[in-house]
């Protein structure tokens, strides 16, 4: 015969106490940044599809009715026009959230004045010109990738929200004098070097918000199970069925310094509905998924995914959820703050940029020498 002890009760009323305060947590909205894009919208039927509330942060309220088909019907979902600029808007959608999913960003191609020494190296492109023209040039990856989510993030956590999702892009995980790197960051006015920033903003908030980072690779509008199967061209029955998984490679800090770290390779595609679900995932608390940074991508091969496999099926799961479940216990919260690292560890992205063009030159005069070298050997 098993007794129960006074102690087991009280173990029992604690365990009963902690799932209580868990799904309370959960039937809090979550905060959607960037809800009309692409990824945004697929994050935003996701929640309203398992029953969560939504607060979705739009700049176009006719674009949210219109064109990024957002379950507007549903009474899980509350729109709130504003971006990442206002610091009042976003204290209006941030209100009572006890999550946020940021999946907002700029693409924005460099211009001649941002290669100006003051603003190409500072750290703050745009503050010779802050105190007279405020309101120029707000597309700029500084504004948006940078300074917006250190305001949304600074927002979240003294509004009260716990959990923080962010999404920057694969190859910030990418050494500074990768082609990759270079080339995203030249065409792109510093795009990942604002990334970066943002990142180790984030990281050094550890200690008041759950922070998990999502890095994909090439986004694909494409399903896995579009990918699945290959037909007969004569009797359009499926004759062969791949396996396409889902794989993430985990960082606490962002970098991989161990070989088995190794970010995965270009180009890393992946779906933008396997992006939004782990998105879901990390926001709804999966505690594998705490204080971490996750490069994503499929594994196997398919017609959508390349005209080579890009890895093999076997290396990752059918869902997040088992893929997560192969890591190890995340890392205990940071005692404290450390903001000034968000600066201090900064990559010298600025420093990859200027040196490529020279080096481009002097690998084409060297190509153009070698051929005429050749040339001449070859006619003499």
């Amino acid at each position: 015969m098993v007794r129960f002890r006074a102690s087991h009760f009280i173990a029992l009323l604690s365990a009963l106490a902690v799932a209580d305060s868990f799904s309370a947590d959960l039937t809090r909205p979550t905060l959607v940044v960037g809800s009309t894009g692409k990824v945004g919208r697929l994050v935003v039927s996701e929640l309203v599809s398992q029953g969560r509330p939504v607060h979705a942060l739009v700049r176009n309220a006719t674009k949210a009715r219109e064109d990024a088909k957002l379950p507007l019907d549903s009474e899980l979902l509350k729109v709130f026009c504003g971006d990442l600029h206002s610091e009042a808007e976003l204290r209006a959608a941030c209100q009572g959230c006890g999550a946020v999913i940021a999946v907002s960003g700029t693409t924005r191609f460099s211009k001649p004045g941002d290669f100006l020494p003051w603003r190409f190296f500072g750290n703050d492109p745009m503050a010779a010109r802050r105190a007279t023209r405020p309101l120029e040039d707000l597309t700029h990856p500084y504004a948006v990738n940078y300074e917006g989510i250190v305001r949304l993030a600074r927002v979240a956590e003294e509004s009260g929200a716990t959990k923080f999702v962010r999404l920057t892009g694969l190859s910030v995980g990418f050494p500074v004098y990768n082609p990759v790197t270079v080339l995203f960051n030249l065409l792109l006015s510093l795009t990942g070097k604002w990334h970066d920033r943002a990142e180790k903003y984030l990281r050094s908030r550890q200690h008041a918000l759950d922070v998990t980072i999502l890095r994909p690779g090439g986004l694909s509008d494409l399903d896995r199970g579009d990918l699945c199967k290959v037909e007969s061209e004569d009797e359009g029955e499926c004759l062969v069925e791949e396996t396409v998984n889902v794989q993430l490679v985990a960082s606490e800090d962002g970098a991989y310094k161990e070989k088995k770290q190794k970010p995965p390779p270009p180009p890393g595609r992946i779906g933008r509905r396997d992006v939004a679900a782990l998105a879901v995932e990390c926001a709804l608390g999966n505690p594998k998924a705490s204080r971490r940074t996750l490069s994503i991508r499929w594994v196997g091969s398919g017609d959508g995914i390349g005209p080579a496999p890009q890895g093999d099926a076997s290396e990752g799961s059918p869902s997040w959820a088992m893929e997560l479940e192969k890591l190890d216990a995340p890392p205990p919260p940071p005692s404290g703050p450390d903001v000034s690292s968000a600066v201090r560890k900064s990559r010298p992205y600025a420093a990859a940029v200027a040196a490529a063009p020279p080096l481009i030159l002097l690998f084409a005069a060297g190509a153009a020498g070698l051929l005429k070298w050749t040339a001449a050997k070859m006619l003499g």
